[in-house]
């Protein structure tokens, strides 16, 4: 098998296994360009220098401004809201500045709330709208499907707004330079799943890891508290590939193998996304093709007697 491991990207393949790659070219007497090819493993580490894409373009449904609106209330109330009966939800945020920005985003809705302690109280048709939406644990937690289906701008909305509620910002040196790097929590697996699907159609990549596993004890507000279910932990990037170069720290090499290989083949394309120890990344997939042999019978009778031609070891 071939390891390709950087930060950022991790595939175990077979050396036949196509990889999607990027690369610079420069025709004769023309500018340098940049163009994409599929080449399998062993032939592509022959190159000196190669990129792994990590990112896409997204187009989804074309989004009105109350929708971008509501993707914005949604982002809160999936990081800080919670439910507080059959007909009523709450967001808590003691951080003044964004309290505000919360309390603007109510108004321009016209959502019908009262405040109280750094809260924000909703009840009536529109808070069972939410409930159904995005369930009231946060263990539970999901995206509201369709925010998943609309455009990039809506998309940047909600995460923009989860950020501020669930995220943590860090800068530190990056080759030199200063970089901010974005880390997002959850105790539901199904929204971190959905968060690296929204991270990935809004133009950045994503890496997950668990932060802290079921009965970790952590200091909060009001007291130390064993946590019930593991924190998921997701890192934003504006990394659009991952280069693999004999100038980097980048590493590719053969390891020994010795179990099954399974892979998909698509329609159409033959580039398929996939995730390996918390990293995505782009990937061709497997070029082989099975013909299926489909048997039609027309009732429970003939299928049994079909059934029982058959020889078992």
């Amino acid at each position: 098998m071939i390891h390709f491991k950087a930060r950022g990207f991790d595939a175990l393949v077979t050396p036949e296994h196509n990889m999607y790659f990027r690369e610079r070219y420069r025709p004769k007497k023309q500018k340098q360009e940049i163009r994409y090819g599929i080449l399998p493993a062993n032939h592509l580490i022959a190159k000196s220098e190669f990129t792994i894409p990590r990112t896409g373009l997204w187009e989804g449904e074309k989004s009105t401004r109350r929708e971008r609106l509501l993707a914005m209330f949604y982002g809160w109330y999936a990081s800080e809201g919670c439910k507080v009966r059959k007909s009523q939800i709450s967001i808590t945020q003691h951080k003044e500045r964004n309290y505000r920005r919360l309390w603007k985003i109510l108004d321009k809705l016209k959502i019908v709330y009262s405040k109280g302690n750094g809260r924000f109280y909703i009840s009536g048709k529109f808070a069972e709208e939410v409930l159904r939406d995005c369930p009231g644990k946060q263990y539970e937690r999901r995206v509201p499907e369709w925010i998943k289906t609309k455009d990039k701008s809506l998309i940047k909305c909600f995460l923009r707004e989860y950020i501020l509620g669930d995220g943590s910002f860090r800068t530190r040196k990056c080759f030199g330079y200063d970089s901010t790097e974005i880390t997002i929590t959850t105790s539901s697996s199904t929204m971190q799943a959905d968060l690296v699907e929204l991270i990935h159609k809004a133009g950045y990549s994503a890496y997950t890891w668990i932060a802290s596993e079921k009965g970790t004890i952590s200091k909060h507000r009001n007291g130390e508290y064993s946590s019930n279910q593991d924190q998921l932990a997701i890192s934003v990037s504006k990394s659009k590939g991952v280069l693999f170069s004999n100038q980097n720290s980048s590493k590719v090499e053969y390891v020994d193998y010795d179990d099954m290989v399974y892979c998909l083949t698509l329609q159409k394309n033959h580039v398929l996304l996939f995730r390996r120890n918390g990293n995505i990344g782009w990937s061709g997939n497997c070029g082989c093709e099975i013909e299926v042999e489909e048997t039609v019978h027309e009732s429970v009778e003939d299928l049994e007697d079909w059934y029982s031609t058959l020889e078992w070891d």
